[in-house]
């Protein structure tokens, strides 16, 4: 026989196996939930000789398990997952902000990203590195041809430098040679230049004109 702590009733806890460690019982009077321990043999509930003790109908304790113990409530559940989304999407938000503040950076030296910034609809500006044709000399003939060109960064950030590639055509309009030249990662320092020179040789038509192309990509 255990008293309640709250409410005092005696609770009948026969047949309810009660470890040395305590298990947790309800109380079918109050409701009240404590840890009841098992009574050494000789322990009584000290009632005095001759007093009649009225004692409640025996209920059944049912002990939650050991899960259950540890589960928390649906609303404390609910309170927790709430506060990791809300965390989740604070995160998100930063970070989302930073890539856009600084998507003309990213989208020099990650090209890929353009599209992605295009689908949130906040396209990338232009990239500020340009191309100018130095100079163009033919040699032997006009059957090959000396090129020199620039590429100018204007900005205040270093930049990797694109790709070029060189259209050659001749007094017709029709080409007479494509030339790419690939871009390098070490790049261009922040208002700086960089010259190139190469030579069209074996042309079948002296060189009329020529267009020079960045490719970022």
């Amino acid at each position: 026989m255990h008293p309640c702590p709250e409410c005092k009733a005696i609770i009948d806890l026969t047949g309810i196996d009660l470890p040395v460690t305590g298990r947790l019982v309800s109380c079918g009077v109050c409701g009240g939930i404590w840890r009841a321990f098992p009574l050494p043999a000789s322990e009584t509930l000290g009632i005095p000789n001759g007093e009649v003790q009225t004692i409640p109908p025996p209920i059944e304790a049912v002990p939650p398990s050991d899960e259950a113990e540890r589960r928390p409530s649906n609303a404390a559940a609910m309170l927790a997952v709430a506060r990791r989304l809300a965390i989740g999407f604070a995160v998100l938000t930063v970070i989302v902000g930073a890539l856009l503040a600084a998507r003309d950076y990213l989208a020099v030296w990650l090209p890929s990203s353009r599209g992605l910034f295009a689908a949130l609809g906040k396209p990338a500006g232009p990239p500020e590195v340009t191309v100018e044709l130095v100079s163009i000399t033919p040699v032997d003939g006009g059957q090959a041809t000396h090129v020199t060109y620039e590429i100018i960064n204007d900005t205040a950030l270093s930049r990797p430098l694109p790709t070029v590639c060189a259209t050659g055509r001749d007094a017709s309009a029709e080409r007479l040679f494509l030339r790419c030249f690939p871009g390098d990662p070490q790049g261009i320092p922040s208002r700086g230049t960089r010259r190139f020179t190469f030579i069209a040789a074996d042309l079948a038509y002296p060189l009329a004109d020529l267009d020079l192309d960045l490719s970022f990509k």
